[in-house]
């Protein structure tokens, strides 16, 4: 079982870092199979994700987080990189038509239609964001064929420092980085993990010889039984790159809230050390 789920991992891995014309399929066409749940000419744009169309609908671009200032400063608090990202989706599409697409097309509780946006030229515009540094990837529950490719122009803009990656702030992270200043952020965590620990209610992976204190990320069994063949077993002694929101109980953890936030590393296993 372990075999076959790395075999899998690495190959969503590949198709992750792979040129996009290795691929059979161009991103735009992964948006495009959803079905139209909303179209019209955006007449404002909030944030660096959400707009508001001519009619008074609200649209949320899904799979995608905005920077946005902390908590401590308060969210009137002025963040550059945060109105960077809200210019950024206005020059897209601000007075234009665009179209949203989705499986699911009740809205969220906040009453916004969330999706894939598309221009009327068919771009599928989350990856453009990625690719300019507006915006990180923040994978959704059951995010499906779309995360592959948007974590790829996530990497795109990282690898060239573009936009937020050019701050500190929106850095990788390792483990042993993280406090109990960081509860509440969001975090991309890279590191190996050392350990595993099933229970009733999840699994962790934990990042210390000391887990009573280290980092940990923990996978609910929610999340662990959409994912058919996922072996949690396999990635002991691997390095991987998580991403999610950050509490803090005694020692960093994070909650994932979908495999796709998951990214096996290129590298060799290293065995656990003897007890």
């Amino acid at each position: 079982m372990a075999g076959r789920w790395l075999i899998g991992m690495a190959a969503a891995f590949l198709a992750v870092t792979a040129p996009a014309g290795a691929r059979s399929r161009s991103g735009a066409s992964v948006a495009l199979d959803l079905p139209e749940i909303a179209n019209g000419i955006v007449a404002s744009v909030e944030d660096g994700v959400t707009l508001t169309l001519d009619d008074g609908r609200v649209l949320r671009l899904a799979g995608l987080l905005a920077p946005a200032p902390p908590l401590t400063m308060g969210q009137d608090a002025s963040w550059p990189s945060a109105e960077a990202a809200r210019r950024a989706l206005a020059d897209l599409t601000l007075g234009k038509n665009v179209s949203l697409h989705a499986a699911q097309p009740a809205p969220d509780r906040h009453n916004r239609l969330v999706g894939q946006l598309v221009a009327a030229d068919g771009t599928w515009l989350q990856p453009v964001l990625l690719r300019q540094g507006a915006d990180r990837v923040e994978p959704a529950p059951n995010a499906g064929t779309v995360a592959a490719p948007l974590l790829k122009a996530e990497a795109e803009a990282r690898r060239r420092h573009k936009g937020l990656w050019r701050l500190p702030a929106y850095g990788v992270r390792t483990p042993e980085t993280l406090t109990a200043r960081d509860t509440g952020s969001f975090v991309l965590v890279e590191g190996r993990v050392l350990s595993i620990a099933p229970t009733h209610e999840a699994t962790y992976l934990d990042f210390a010889q000391d887990w009573h204190h280290g980092f940990t990320v923990r996978i609910p069994h929610g999340v662990l039984q959409r994912a058919s063949g996922f072996d949690p077993a396999a990635l002991e002694g691997r390095r991987i790159r998580v991403r999610g929101w950050l509490v803090y109980e005694g020692r960093p953890i994070l909650d994932l809230a979908d495999l796709a936030a998951l990214e096996p590393l290129p590298g060799r296993r290293k065995p656990p050390a003897p007890p």
